[in-house]
């Protein structure tokens, strides 16, 4: 009993969400922190398992059994096919579920490809608008003669991203002058490919004007 009692049988993850616990009669249960809920569970241990640890990324989690073996597990193995819709999985994602929850975003996490541009629309929906009143004057502020006034108005349109889009959008189909168009265009670039430098907002202004 002395020897056990040396090594975790339980153990958080870095990120605090979940905590793997090791116990019969399901060997080692990955466990909703919120809830205490399994959202998956792990054998393979011939025997109790006496020790658990995770990776510093969380995505290994290492068990060691009295069988005088270690076994490495992917957290987030899934062996399900690429998603043929997306969507479904977001569905999943925000199921009370944990189970089923956790195992959307395993299979999210193996075929990012297929998963990140709806990640990106969902989460994108839930970011309030943002004022069109507020987004015409910064855009009217990036004609401004004062560079540090449209360095400021461009930061301020790249950390709105995609809420700030659609007045882009129409501004652009307003025919401004050439020098705002570039910068409109250039801020359009950025906000669909996903680069929104926040602390490097003088960039923009060194492609727009050396092109």
């Amino acid at each position: 009993m002395a020897a056990e009692s040396e090594h975790p049988r339980a153990g958080l993850r870095a990120d605090g969400l979940s905590l793997a616990v090791a116990g019969q009669p399901w060997g080692v249960a990955l466990l909703e922190v919120a809830t205490g809920q399994v959202r998956r569970t792990f054998s393979g241990h011939v025997g109790p398992v006496n020790a658990v640890l995770f990776s510093a990324d969380g995505r290994r989690l290492f068990t060691g059994g009295v069988d005088w073996t270690i076994l490495a597990w992917d957290v987030h193995h899934s062996t399900g096919p690429a998603p043929g819709k997306p969507l479904d999985l977001w569905n999943d994602l925000v199921s009370e579920d944990p189970g089923l929850a956790f195992r959307a975003s395993s299979r999210m996490v193996h075929h990012p490809r297929q998963t990140l541009p709806m990640l990106r629309e969902q989460l994108a929906a839930l970011r309030p608008a943002a004022p069109a009143r507020s987004v015409e004057q910064l855009i009217a502020r990036l004609a401004s003669d004062r560079f540090e006034e449209r360095e400021q108005a461009a930061g301020a349109l790249l950390r709105l991203g995609s809420r700030a889009r659609k007045e882009i959008v129409r501004a652009l189909q307003a025919r401004p002058p050439l020098d705002l168009e570039r910068q409109l265009r250039q801020l359009l670039d950025d906000i669909d490919g996903g680069a929104r430098p926040r602390s490097c907002a003088s960039c923009v202004w060194w492609r727009s004007w050396n092109r």
